[in-house]
């Protein structure tokens, strides 16, 4: 039986979260990779906007197409996603940011997918695509975790912060209007697989 989405509100507004953080994200990566440490970084970091303004976009078309939406991209990203503070405009920041946001769209879409084949289907090349995102920033973690003094422990703090917000929107999948649909994320399921992620990338590099 084909599912009416219509009435899965908390997964729809999950859903407009996701797509909010892809297009900020790319438009920072824009922004900030444009001046980014290497030439390579910064080529990588404008392709990579592309590819995050895409999923972004792909999440409201099906957003528009599930709950008949009508939607106006400044309105929408005033309303939802990460709210960067005025000292995340760097390519440190951008790194501990990025992080973030795709391990979290990577956790929680994932999760939807393997519960939902129209999910699935809808997001395969989102996944590819996101995965080679995921790699890229936790390259470029790892070198800043490796570099001078000051820039490592700016790098800790800046996946720290972004981290706890990461805890509290996955602890948000632990929900009785998900679990009503079938979407709920146990909320030390997702915890214990955002740590996961997070202690991979600190102890791949070098950090304990």
């Amino acid at each position: 039986m084909e599912r009416n989405w219509k009435t899965c509100a908390p997964w729809l507004e999950r859903v407009r979260d996701l797509a909010a953080n892809k297009l900020k994200l790319g438009y920072w990566f824009t922004e900030i990779g444009m001046a980014g440490p290497t030439l390579e970084a910064s080529l990588a970091a404008v392709a990579m906007a592309q590819g995050e303004l895409g999923h972004g976009r792909l999440l409201l078309t099906w957003l528009r197409e599930l709950a008949g939406e009508t939607i106006d991209e400044a309105q929408f990203l005033e309303r939802y996603g990460y709210r960067r503070a005025a000292d995340e405009a760097d390519w440190v920041a951008l790194m501990g940011i990025a992080f973030g946001l795709l391990a979290v769209a990577d956790l929680s879409l994932r999760a939807w997918a393997a519960r939902e084949t129209e999910i699935a289907s809808r997001l395969r090349k989102l996944f590819a695509e996101q995965a080679e995102h995921l790699a890229f920033v936790e390259e470029w973690v790892r070198l800043l975790l490796n570099d001078a003094p000051a820039v490592q422990e700016r790098t800790r703090l800046c996946l720290m912060r972004t981290r706890q917000w990461a805890e509290g929107w996955i602890a948000s999948l632990d929900d009785p209007g998900l679990a009503a649909v079938g979407l709920a994320l146990d909320a030390e399921t997702g915890k214990g697989e955002l740590a996961r992620m997070y202690s991979r990338l600190l102890v791949g590099a070098g950090v304990r």
